[in-house]
């Protein structure tokens, strides 16, 4: 039980879902798009970063993920120059990395992301902004029917496998200085 709770610290950022400066949103073609185009539309972010290049939109159709995303928000309702794009990253290093110009220096960020993969975003967002709020806007990502969550994902094979995975990212890469050690 110790191991499990230490694994859901490190694995999970805190939902936190309040308004920001940034909303930044790292590729994926799971997401909350109706509750993120609710409050880009409501005003909550004065800028809204999408980014990636590689998912199956890219491989498919050569349609960065970056791209497809916007699509899910602008069918939704958000106007499509609300949004700035880095259509190039392939990592979540790289999707902050490649990101920076468009960043500069916010006050705050919210960042979009999987609740299994929102400590390495919190953490990697964190190297490069150690001072300022992180605010996680996470949703339970879902394959083949379950979904991955931070109370119950030790209870099922696809979540031990997707949570004990990025565990060992966030160990690698905090071991190699790419992301913070702490979040």
């Amino acid at each position: 039980m110790r191991e499990i709770r230490n694994v859901t610290r490190t694995v999970f950022a805190q939902r936190r879902i309040e308004a920001a400066e940034v909303l930044f949103v790292f590729g994926s073609v799971q997401g909350d798009w109706d509750g993120w185009s609710e409050r880009i539309r409501a005003g909550w972010f004065q800028r809204v970063i999408l980014t990636g290049e590689t998912g199956p939109s890219f491989t498919e159709r050569g349609v960065p993920i970056a791209l497809a995303m916007r699509d899910e928000l602008v069918q939704r309702g958000v106007s499509p120059e609300q949004f700035l794009l880095q259509t190039r990253s392939t990592n979540t290093l790289e999707d902050v990395t490649m990101s920076l110009p468009l960043l500069g220096a916010p006050l705050s960020i919210a960042f979009a992301a999987k609740s299994h993969h929102s400590g390495r975003c919190a953490r990697t967002l964190r190297r490069f902004f150690p001072d300022i709020p992180l605010l996680a806007h996470t949703f339970d990502a879902v394959y083949d029917g379950e979904p991955v969550g931070v109370e119950d994902w030790h209870l099922r094979p696809i979540g031990r496998e997707m949570v004990m995975g990025e565990f060992e990212r966030i160990n690698q890469y905090s071991a190699r200085g790419d992301i913070s050690l702490f979040e």
